[in-house]
């Protein structure tokens, strides 16, 4: 494999980029639903088995409320500019 620089040994300081995942759902949905949904989706990400298996994948899974969502949406778009 080449040895090639880093983004920042390239001249690109404060480069910084993550990957994330998030459930969604369309628009008006109720809220009820939107809560059993999340709080099912915390609940699996807490069983054993998966945290196990994620950490084989080096996975680090966070959760977050839908509003904390929403404000974490708004600032990465605003992160990466139009036509994100």
């Amino acid at each position: 494999m080449p040895n090639l620089p880093t983004v920042a040994e390239s001249g690109v300081s404060g480069f910084e980029v993550s990957d994330w995942q998030a459930l969604f759902m369309p628009a008006k949905t109720p809220v009820e639903i939107v809560r059993k949904v999340h709080d099912a989706a915390v609940d699996a990400l807490a069983y054993p088995s998966v945290k196990q298996r994620f950490e084989e994948l080096a996975v680090v899974a966070v959760t977050s409320t839908p509003a904390e969502l929403t404000g974490y949406l708004k600032s990465d778009m605003e992160k990466w500019g139009p036509g994100y």
